[in-house]
C-alpha cells in the first residue's frame, strides 16, 4: 500500500507540485505495459540473471562432460507385407496377411527375439568401469588428471574408460546380498577380485583361466577372456536378470517404417562403444529374421502334418468306391449313363470336391481362428450354399430310373474321393519340396557398421538449454529479489509510493570518486562544481537547486534546509557541499552547517587547518561565529561553511541547546540559504530534534540502496518531529538502459554535451 503524507505540513507550492505528480500517477493506466521498465527491471538484475546464465553454462557443460557418449548404429530390413504360402490348389492362403509394419516392429521389441539376443551376447552380464568420486564417470587412461602427480594415483582406479573387458563367464551361487564384484588389474594377464563394496579382497586370476571363490555361503565361478587396461584399474562386474537385461536392450534401441508403406524398416541402437552398437543391431536383425523363417516352417511343418493325417484315410475311401463301382457292374452288366447324367455326375462331382477341399481348410483354419472370426464364417457361407446346390441336384437325380441313380451315385462317390486324394498328395508333395527352401519374408538390406555417431544432446546442446534455464532462474531470483525487496530504483515509483517529489536525480560521477580517493590520505576534496563544470552530477545539482528555489517560500527571509539520509553513505554530504556551491554561483548567500558531528562529515572538504574549530566549539560556547565559519574559497565569496569540530560528547545534547537556535537567527539574517548536514535519521535522534523546530527537510536516497519501507519509516519519523519535508534527491543513480532517466535527464545530458562540443561528440560520446 503507497504510503500517505498529510499536506497539510506541506508548503503550497509544495503541495500543488505533489498533488499534479499524484494526479498524474492517478490518470496511468495500470493494464498498460510499459517495456521500458520490463527492459530496466531486466537491466537491474543484470548481475543476477548473468550468474544465473553462468552458472547454468558451467552446470551444463559439467553434466555434458560427466555424461560418456553413446553411439549410434543402424540397419536396414526389408519385410513383405504378404507372405502367401502353398494353398491346396485352392483360392486361400495357409498363412494369414501381416498386420503392417507397427505389428513387426512389436515383434522385433519382443521378448522372444530379444531375449535370444540377451542370451546370444551374454548381456546378463554388465562390465563398467568405477566412476570418479566427485567428478561422476570414469576416466580415460590419457586423461591429464590421471597424469598429474597429485591426483594420478588416487585416479588411477577410475582410470578404466575405453578399457576392454570381456567376460566369458560369470556365475553366482549361493547367498549373495548382491551378484556383483569389483575386479583390479594387475597387469601380466592378472586381476584381483573384490567384494562389490571395495572393502574384501576375495582372491586372484589369470586372463582365460576359471576362477572359483567362496564368500561367506556364497561362491563365486569366473573366467574372463579378455582384459585391456592399465594396471590399477577397476571394474564392476554385475549379473542382472534376463528380464532387466531385455528391458536394458529395448530401451535402447528403436525401429521405424522408412518412408510410407514401403516395407522398409530401419533398426537403431546405441551402445557405449561403435562396435557394441553394431554387434547388438545386427544381433537383433538376425535373431527377428530367424524367428521369421522359424515361423514359416512351423507352419509348413504344421500343415503337411495335416495332409498325412488326412491322406490314408482318402486312399481308402478311393479304394472302397473302387471296388463298389466294379460290383455293381458285374451284377448289373454294362451299364452307360447318358448325356444328362453324365452332366449331373461331374457337376455333383465337382460339389464334392469343393466341399471336401473346403472343410479341411475350415479344420486348418479352426487351429489358429475361433468359429466366429470373418475367415470362418465367409468359409461357412460359402459350403452352406455348395450344400444346397448339391440338394437341389440329387433330388433332380431322384427322378432317375433306380439303376441310373445307383450307377450315379457310386461313380460321383468314385471320381471325387479319387480328385481328393490327389489333390492332398499333390500338395503334400508341394509342402516337402517348398519346407527345404524357405527363406521367410525378411531380408537384411544394409547390416549395421561401427559409426562414430553420438546420440543424445550434445555438449553445445546442452550447455545452451542449461544456460537458458539458468538465465530463467537468474530472472526469476530478480524479480524475487524486486518484489521482497521493493527497493527504491527510479523517481517515478519512489514518488508513487510516497507521495512526496523528487527535486533531483544525481547520478554516479566517477570523477567524483577519484577525486575522494586521492585526499584519503587526509587531504581537501574539492567542489565538483569547481573541477569539472561539464560533469553529468554538476548539471544534476543545477537541476536540484532550481527545483529548491521554486519550492521555496515566496515570503521567507532565508530557505534553512536540512540535508539528511535513512542511513550513512547516501552521500549527504557530497550533496549539501556542492548544491551549497551551485547556489553560490546564483548569487546567492550560502551557508552549510556540519551537524554529523560524530562523523564530522564535511572535514575532507575543508583546509587542515579549519577543521579543529566548528559548531561543538560555537555551542559549547568556546568560540563565535565568525570564528567557525569560513569562507570556502569560491570566487564569489558567498560560501561559507561551519565544520563540525572536533568535540564529539553529548552530541544530542549540543543541539537541542538555546544557542542552536540563536545561531538559527543569526544565519537568517546573514544567508539566503543554509543547509544543515545532519546525522542518519533512522541511527539518531538528531535529524529529529532539528525537524522540531519547523525546518524544511531534504532526504538523501541512494539509487537502489534502499528499501521503500526504509525511505517510509523515515519520513515518518521526520513528520512526527514537526518537519516539513520538501521530498528527496536521488544520489548515484545509473539508467537502467540508454535513454531512461527521470524524466529524461539522461537524455538532456546527452544533449548538452552534444551542444558543447560539436563536431568533437562523435570521438566523445556522452
Amino acid at each position: 500500500m503507497p504510503f500517505q503524507m498529510d499536506d497539510s505540513s506541506q508548503p503550497q507550492e509544495n503541495r500543488g507540485a505533489v498533488n499534479a505528480t499524484a494526479a498524474s500517477h492517478t490518470n496511468d493506466d495500470g493494464d498498460t505495459i510499459d517495456l521500458s521498465q520490463i527492459g530496466d527491471f531486466l537491466l537491474r538484475g543484470k548481475w543476477l540473471i548473468l550468474g544465473g546464465l553462468l552458472a547454468g553454462v558451467l552446470v551444463g557443460g559439467f553434466m555434458s562432460w560427466q555424461s560418456l557418449p553413446r553411439y549410434e548404429s543402424s540397419t536396414l530390413l526389408q519385410v513383405e507385407l504378404k507372405s502367401p504360402m502353398f494353398a491346396l490348389q485352392m483360392d486361400t492362403e495357409f498363412v494369414s496377411e501381416s498386420r503392417g509394419i507397427p505389428t513387426e516392429v512389436e515383434i522385433m521389441q519382443s521378448r522372444m527375439v530379444l531375449g535370444r539376443v540377451v542370451r546370444e551376447l551374454q548381456l546378463e552380464v554388465v562390465t563398467r568401469p568405477l566412476p570418479a568420486p566427485l567428478l561422476g564417470r570414469p576416466l580415460a587412461a590419457e586423461s591429464p588428471l590421471v597424469s598429474m602427480p597429485g591426483l594420478g594415483p588416487w585416479l588411477a582406479p577410475y582410470a578404466g574408460y575405453k578399457a576392454s573387458v570381456e567376460v566369458a563367464t560369470l556365475e553366482f551361487e549361493g547367498f549373495w546380498s548382491e551378484q556383483a564384484v569389483i575386479i583390479e588389474n594387475l597387469g601380466d594377464q592378472r586381476f584381483a577380485v573384490w567384494t562389490a563394496d571395495g572393502e574384501t579382497r576375495l582372491g586372484e586370476g589369470q586372463v582365460d583361466e576359471r576362477l572359483i571363490l567362496h564368500h561367506e555361503d556364497g561362491q563365486l565361478s569366473l573366467r574372463l577372456h579378455e582384459l585391456q587396461a592399465t594396471p590399477g584399474a577397476r571394474f564392476q562386474l554385475r549379473r542382472r536378470s534376463e528380464l532387466a537385461a531385455i528391458s536394458d536392450l529395448r530401451s535402447r534401441m528403436s525401429a521405424g517404417e522408412q518412408g510410407r508403406q514401403t516395407g522398409l524398416v530401419r533398426l537403431s541402437m546405441s551402445a557405449e562403444s561403435p562396435q557394441a552398437a553394431a554387434q547388438m543391431a545386427n544381433a537383433i536383425a538376425n535373431a527377428y529374421q530367424r524367428q521369421h523363417v522359424e515361423r514359416r516352417s512351423e507352419q509348413a511343418r504344421a500343415t503337411l502334418a495335416f495332409l498325412e493325417q488326412q491322406i490314408p484315410g482318402l486312399r481308402q475311401d478311393v479304394e472302397q468306391s473302387e471296388q463298389s463301382l466294379v460290383d455293381f457292374l458285374r451284377k448289373e452288366g454294362t451299364v452307360d449313363l447318358d448325356r444328362d447324367a453324365s452332366r449331373v455326375l461331374n457337376r455333383l462331382v465337382e460339389l464334392d470336391t469343393r466341399l471336401t477341399e473346403l472343410s479341411a481348410e475350415r479344420e486348418e483354419l479352426l487351429l489358429r481362428l475361433t468359429p466366429e472370426h470373418p475367415q470362418a464364417q465367409a468359409l461357412d457361407r460359402q459350403m452352406q450354399r455348395l450344400r444346397e446346390e448339391r440338394d437341389r441336384i440329387e433330388r433332380d437325380v431322384g427322378r432317375m430310373p433306380a439303376t441310373q441313380q445307383e450307377l450315379l451315385a457310386l461313380r460321383r462317390e468314385n471320381q471325387a474321393a479319387t480328385e481328393i486324394y490327389v489333390n492332398f498328395l499333390n500338395t503334400a508333395q508341394e509342402l516337402e519340396i517348398a519346407q527345404a527352401g524357405i527363406v521367410g519374408s525378411v531380408r537384411i538390406i544394409d547390416p549395421a557398421v561401427a559409426e562414430n555417431r553420438t546420440v543424445g544432446a550434445g555438449a553445445q546442446r546442452t550447455s545452451l538449454i542449461a544456460g537458458i534455464l539458468g538465465g530463467i532462474l537468474g530472472v526469476g531470483l530478480a524479480f524475487w529479489f524486486h518484489a521482497a525487496g521493493r527497493r527504491v530504483y527510479e523517481p517515478d515509483s519512489l514518488e508513487h509510493h510516497t507521495g512526496l517529489p523528487v527535486h533531483g536525480v544525481v547520478p554516479f560521477s566517477p570523477l567524483q570518486r577519484r577525486l575522494s580517493r586521492e585526499a584519503r590520505g587526509g587531504g581537501k576534496i574539492p567542489v565538483l562544481i569547481e573541477v569539472s563544470d561539464d560533469d553529468a552530477a554538476a548539471e544534476a545539482m543545477r537541476s536540484l537547486s532550481t527545483s529548491l528555489r521554486m519550492a521555496r517560500q515566496p515570503d521567507a527571509q532565508s530557505h534553512v534546509i536540512l540535508v539528511t539520509g535513512p542511513r550513512p553513505a547516501v552521500g549527504k554530504s557530497f550533496i549539501a557541499i556542492n548544491l551549497g556551491a551551485v547556489l553560490s554561483q546564483g548569487g546567492a548567500r550560502v551557508l552549510v552547517i556540519d551537524a554529523d558531528i560524530r562523523r564530522q562529515s564535511l572535514d575532507p572538504y575543508l583546509p587542515e587547518d579549519h577543521r579543529a574549530v566548528g559548531l561543538t566549539e560555537y555551542l559549547s560556547g568556546s568560540a563565535s561565529s565568525d570564528e567557525t565559519i569560513i569562507n570556502l574559497g569560491d570566487t564569489q565569496g558567498l560560501l561559507h561553511v561551519m565544520g563540525a569540530g572536533h568535540l564529539r560528547t553529548r552530541a544530542f545534547t549540543m543541539m537541542s541547546s538555546p544557542r542552536f537556535d540563536t545561531l538559527m537567527e543569526e544565519c537568517r539574517g546573514r544567508y539566503d540559504y543554509v543547509l544543515i548536514d545532519t546525522p542518519p535519521a533512522l541511527m539518531f535522534a538528531d535529524a529529529a530534534s532539528l525537524a522540531r523546530r519547523g525546518l524544511d527537510t531534504l532526504i538523501v536516497l541512494e539509487s537502489s540502496g534502499h528499501k521503500m519501507a526504509e525511505v517510509e519509516e523515515t519520513v515518518r519519523r521526520l513528520r512526527r518531529a514537526g518537519g516539513r519535508v520538501l521530498g528527496f534527491v536521488l544520489n548515484q543513480y545509473v539508467p537502467a538502459s540508454l535513454g531512461a532517466g527521470y524524466h529524461g535527464y539522461h537524455g538532456y545530458s546527452s544533449y548538452r554535451y552534444r551542444y558543447r562540443y560539436g563536431k568533437h561528440y562523435a570521438k566523445r560520446p556522452g
